[in-house]
């Protein structure tokens, strides 16, 4: 069995813990104190053993045994003065002594103690004064709901609400006492006094705290810039409500660190409205340009405070976002930290600020933590390097940083939601656009819901996204995409495409002027207006886009001009036409082959290789008459890069019409993939030996090169036909052996398929094409005049070749 250590009290009915008879609690059994040989020092050892001073003067009275069930624990004391306890006197030994009185001494000590909280009425750490002048505080331990609910009864305060873990205001180094009321199992102790132990100055000591149901939490609500003034509400049954009128007998700002208070001030809906002296906000610190995200501050008169993260939790992350309107919170971590205003900071999430939440406040907590927020209104989306603001590569700005996405694993869920964001419809397709530069973001989708924000992939590991060098950018383009576009090369018609649809720019006589002519060119890159018109045909009547625009000299393109809410009345009488006073070309540095350039506005340069397609490339062969495109084998890896991409509409004839994307001055992430085509105008055929006109060895120009034929390619009579045709050599008589080293370069025409056409050149042919495999060169000799004692030469020399070779 359990036995408590021995007490000894003052009891009394009033509960005064310096005054009374004395209990001693012995062998878990309470019993008297016996005043045989009473004296002067048995008083002295009673008031100092229960830490209440020194015996006061003639205190000593007799009162009659309060119970006649309970043993004479000690008595014949004899005392020095200098004992710890009563027990450690000299004495016959426990419950050894006859005792026949029916009174024990009662005695009043020195000491007027006084419990109270330090904190607002009813809640706080438990502290200590003896005789008017505060002490200290009690320790935490050995102490629970039984003692809290005591105390806050004694204080008038009802029954327990709530242990805090530690109370935010306290004096750090008063002194602290150690309470053990074991040995009160049956019944409460009269006063905690009678539960104290001793000091206890070691650092595991907390002070003891709690909150009684008289405590009333109050708030300011309705002002962000200043949580120290605004409506002032108290906590009723876990809601807050308005407070109406000030009838509490304690300054409210104090009790919720603003200060002092100023005059309130009652406003029309009779809630009470107060400001308080100090000037409090909650920010995030992040050294970038959004308030959602960073370190948690308390900016308190203009001075920036940390916040300490001690018992930090998502609980009180997600209040911060909703306090700061910053949306719903991403994740919370830790950063490393010194010192603090705020710690222990708990949280129901129905507080008006983080300021308002229970906490530890002071002007130097030390602490090694300090909270870290993200919020989903610092996450930015857009689509860049596109034909407009609804179409290009996603970019997502995650803690001030603009990244990329990795394609691969990205759903069509995930683009209709970035639509959606970005108010661009309700779906999208992923397409490939310029790869742009920076790092990627790495996007974990919950599965199990319909997203609506894209910030709702973001978790604390999305920087860590380390993808090889081959992971694709995802590009989006959503189905609120629309296009500007002229009919023709920098002048036509103005057309708008949206989706599969086209639509025709209003030549409203009210809208269409030369500031929106101007902005139209500039858009397109053809300059500014050099007229401008209207045009009333039918078909186009008819496809009149929907909004009308007023655009000022200083827009760049038509979305950047105001829409006006209402249409002129000639909305639908005509459509905008208009002549540019630039131009755009396109070229291949070789003439039909080499990198694509572009002159624009008085500048020259490459395309980024990024979206150049097939299609564009046979497009550009096809305008440049130089047939169709072939494999090219020889990238170039440095570009003077002008353009990220070009995009042609459903109207487009001719690439030159295309909607093109500028590249910014700084941007150099296409610049070592410049767009490179080769076309097979580009391809023609020659002797290798001039001198030897109709007959010899067989080399084709190939990207600014002259290569070898293989064998397979001239087994063909249409190919050799062509080839000596071109050459003015008649048809093809055979092939011939090659004849000398073979080239350094392995690369050879491996294969063609020309048609039986006596004027189409090699580059006619429906497939030319170079590969770096083995193969057998051939010659080839023609049915046209050649001189016979050349053949005779190039025989004896084709023969003696050969026999060295045996």
């Amino acid at each position: 069995m359990f036995l408590a250590e021995d007490r000894l009290i003052l009891k009394n009915k009033g509960g005064y813990p310096c005054e009374g008879y004395l209990e001693v609690y012995h062998n878990n059994t309470w019993g008297y104190v016996g005043d045989t040989h009473w004296d002067k020092n048995t008083e002295k050892v009673a008031c100092k053993s229960t830490h209440c001073g020194e015996p006061a003067d003639s205190s000593v009275t007799d009162i009659g045994k309060p119970s006649e069930d309970r043993p004479i624990w000690l008595n014949e004391l004899k005392c020095e003065g200098d004992e710890s306890a009563l027990w450690e006197c000299k004495h016959p030994g426990w419950n050894s002594s006859y005792y026949s009185k029916l009174t024990v001494k009662k005695i009043t000590c020195s000491s007027n103690i006084t419990i109270s909280l330090d904190g607002p009425k009813c809640a706080g750490a438990v502290k200590y004064s003896i005789d008017g002048k505060f002490d200290g505080y009690f320790c935490n331990s050995n102490i629970g709901e039984t003692e809290a609910r005591l105390l806050c009864k004694s204080l008038g305060c009802g029954g327990l609400r709530q242990i805090p873990s530690e109370w935010e205001d306290m004096e750090r180094n008063a002194a602290k006492m150690k309470l053990d009321c074991s040995a009160f199992k049956n019944a409460d102790p009269d006063h905690l006094w009678q539960c104290v132990k001793g000091n206890d100055d070691s650092a595991s000591c907390k002070p003891f705290s709690v909150i009684c149901e008289g405590y009333t939490r109050l708030q300011l609500k309705g002002n962000q810039s200043n949580v120290c003034s605004g409506q002032l509400e108290k906590e009723e049954n876990n809601n807050w409500v308005p407070v109406q009128q000030d009838n509490f007998d304690f300054d409210v700002c104090q009790q919720m660190h603003c200060g002092n208070s100023l005059s309130p001030n009652n406003s029309t809906n009779k809630n009470l409205n107060v400001t308080c002296t100090d000037e409090v906000k909650v920010v995030l610190h992040s050294g970038k340009d959004s308030k959602c995200y960073g370190t948690v501050n308390i900016e308190v008169n203009g001075s920036d405070n940390p916040v300490c993260a001690s018992t930090w939790t998502k609980k009180e992350a997600e209040l911060v976002c909703k306090e700061l309107g910053c949306g719903k919170l991403i994740y919370t971590q830790e950063r490393q930290n010194s010192r603090g205003i705020m710690d222990h900071v708990s949280c129901k999430g129905s507080e008006s600020s983080l300021w308002h939440c229970e906490a530890e406040h002071g002007n130097n907590i030390q602490c090694s933590k300090q909270p870290y927020v993200v919020c989903s209104d610092s996450v930015e989306v857009k689509l860049a390097d596109g034909p407009g603001r609804c179409a290009g590569r996603l970019e997502i700005k995650h803690e001030g940083q603009w990244r990329k996405v990795p394609a691969n694993r990205w759903t069509e869920a995930q683009s209709a939601a970035v639509c959606k964001q970005l108010e661009c419809g309700e779906k999208g397709k992923t397409e490939k656009f310029s790869q742009g530069s920076g790092s990627f973001l790495s996007i974990t989708c919950p599965t199990n819901k319909k997203i609506s924000n894209i910030s709702e992939c973001l978790t604390e590991n999305s920087n860590n996204q380390r993808p090889d060098r081959e992971v694709e950018a995802v590009g989006i383009t959503c189905e609120g995409h629309k296009v500007v576009f002229l009919s023709g090369t920098c002048s036509g018609h103005v057309g708008i495409e949206h989706g599969r649809e086209i639509y025709w720019l209003s030549g409203s006589k009210e809208t269409w002027n030369q500031e929106s002519a101007d902005t139209v060119c500039q858009q397109m890159h053809c300059g500014n207006a050099a007229s401008f018109s209207f045009h009333s045909r039918a078909d186009m009547i008819n496809k009149v886009w929907k909004d009308s625009f007023s655009c000022s000299s200083r827009k760049k393109s038509l979305s950047e001009c105001s829409q006006t809410t209402l249409l002129p009345p000639d909305h639908q009488t005509s459509t905008a036409h208009v002549k540019c006073s630039g131009n755009i070309e396109m070229r291949l540095t070789n003439s039909c082959w080499g990198k694509v350039r572009i002159c624009v506005e008085g500048k020259e340069g490459d395309m980024c290789a990024d979206t150049w397609t097939e299609d564009k490339s046979v497009k550009l062969c096809e305008k440049l008459n130089c047939g169709t495109p072939i494999k090219a084998h020889n990238s170039p890896r440095d570009g003077d890069i002008l353009f990220k991409s070009l995009h042609p509409t459903s109207q487009t004839t001719d690439l030159t019409q295309s909607i093109f994307v500028k590249n910014q001055d700084n941007d150099n992430s296409c610049r070592q993939k410049p767009a490179y085509v080769v076309c097979s105008g580009s391809v023609k055929p020659r002797f290798s030996i001039p001198s030897y006109k109709c007959f010899g060895n067989i080399e084709v120009e190939y990207e600014g090169k002259w290569i070898p034929v293989c064998e397979d390619a001239l087994k063909d009579t249409n190919n050799r036909n062509t080839i000596c045709q071109e050459l003015k050599c008649g048809d093809a008589v055979k092939t011939l052996l090659y004849f000398g080293p073979a080239p350094t370069d392995k690369l050879a025409i491996s294969n063609l398929n020309c048609t039986a056409n006596a004027n189409s050149p090699l580059s006619a042919c429906s497939s030319i094409t170079a590969s770096t495999a083995a193969c057998k060169h051939s010659g080839l000799r023609c049915s046209g005049v050649y001189n016979d004692l050349c053949v005779s030469s190039f025989l004896i020399i084709l023969c003696s070749f050969s026999l060295i070779l045996k």
